[in-house]
């Protein structure tokens, strides 16, 4: 629920001026638009504040889980990813590329500018990546090498493969990315704090465990 209700709000925000010219405005496009509209970023932040807040109260160690949930993560988004393409949202724009793909139903969440020609399947791109990053994870938690690692270390590898991934494909993408901030995206922006972050704190938990010694993986 938590995650729903972030990715909402983070889209309400990232495309407020576009909801109407006043409040009242606003508020009934808000309204009729619930169903769909949802930013990744918002949802994956919101849920992993709840998340944190759970498992603090339960006393138990978050990193780890957040660790296990990662791979998970990355799964559920490429199937996520795969519904974005069937209903036409997040796609891409005007290609020449092999790899184009021609949405022409009327029905579908395609821009109207970009329909009836090949553009980029942008979220057939995202789905292999997050794919392919669930593979990636999932293969190191069973290495020694994951056995090693400290807590939480797969989760911000998970945050920065993920973040650097969608910057990339931010690129590439044709349909309204709301207000660009030196010549970057919303997500874009937010994928290179995420990734800084993530990146931080990794280093932050490899200086830990070498002075400490570290916390052994539970089995």
């Amino acid at each position: 629920m938590s995650g729903f209700a972030g990715g909402k709000l983070f889209y309400i925000f990232t495309y407020w001026r576009d909801f109407g010219p006043d409040l009242a405005g606003k508020i009934k496009n808000i309204v009729f638009t619930f169903p769909y509209g949802f930013v990744f970023y918002g949802g994956f932040l919101c849920a992993a504040l709840a998340a944190f807040a759970w498992v603090r109260k339960q006393r138990l160690d978050f990193l780890t889980i957040a660790d296990y949930f990662a791979p998970a993560l990355a799964l559920g988004h490429t199937f996520g990813r795969l519904g974005c393409f069937f209903a036409g949202c997040c796609h891409g724009r005007p290609t020449s590329a092999f790899t184009g793909v021609v949405f022409s139903n009327p029905l579908g969440m395609v821009a109207p500018m970009c329909r009836g020609i090949p553009i980029h399947p942008t979220q057939l791109y995202e789905a292999a990546g997050n794919f392919t990053l669930f593979l990636a994870l999932n293969a190191f938690i069973k290495s020694s090498a994951g056995e090693k690692a400290p807590s939480g270390f797969v989760f911000a590898a998970y945050v920065f493969l993920y973040s650097a991934l969608r910057f990339v494909i931010e690129f590439f993408r044709g349909d309204d990315r709301g207000a660009f901030h030196l010549g970057l995206s919303p997500a874009q922006g937010l994928a290179v704090i995420l990734a800084v972050s993530s990146l931080v704190f990794a280093l932050y938990l490899k200086t830990c465990k070498a002075v400490a010694g570290g916390r052994p993986r539970p089995k």
